[in-house]
């Protein structure tokens, strides 16, 4: 008896240190509606771009179970919405648009996760979010060239 008991107790341990570490995340970005223009490069629209901002922005994302329940999203509609607000309406558009994932350590997301039980109920990765606010000058027309 206490040979099964021993057997089913490695194997219990086996399987949940394979739950620890393996994962299934879904990350999802999504930029705002068509009122705002969004690029990962330089360009978006006609004319000479002036950067009126640069912004760097980070964010906590998480999940649940080993990764199958998101509790925290990027949300990185919300932050351009936010940064464009702040502008002032100043800026017509976002350009040089980068959106990176890492995993901080030692910081937030490694004690999150270590507290989350090395991932099985809480995974932890952080966010940031970087970019240009631009305001682009009208084209010069070439009848008003000298």
């Amino acid at each position: 008896m206490w040979y099964v008991i021993k057997n089913s107790m490695r194997g219990l341990f086996l399987v949940l240190g394979l739950l620890a570490l393996s994962g299934c995340v879904t990350m999802r970005y999504q930029a705002p509606g068509p009122g705002q223009p969004i690029s990962p490069t330089a360009r978006i629209g006609e004319g000479q771009p002036i950067v009126v901002k640069h912004f760097l922005r980070k964010r906590h994302i998480g999940w649940t179970f080993a990764g199958l329940v998101p509790v925290r999203l990027a949300q990185v509609e919300r932050v351009i919405q936010e940064e464009m607000a702040r502008a002032g309406g100043q800026a017509d558009g976002v350009i040089n648009l980068a959106v990176r994932e890492g995993f901080e350590f030692p910081g937030a997301d490694f004690f999150l996760t270590l507290l989350g039980g090395f991932g099985i109920l809480y995974h932890s990765r952080t966010i940031w979010i970087e970019g240009d606010l631009v305001r682009y000058l009208p084209a010069e027309s070439p009848a008003s060239a000298p």
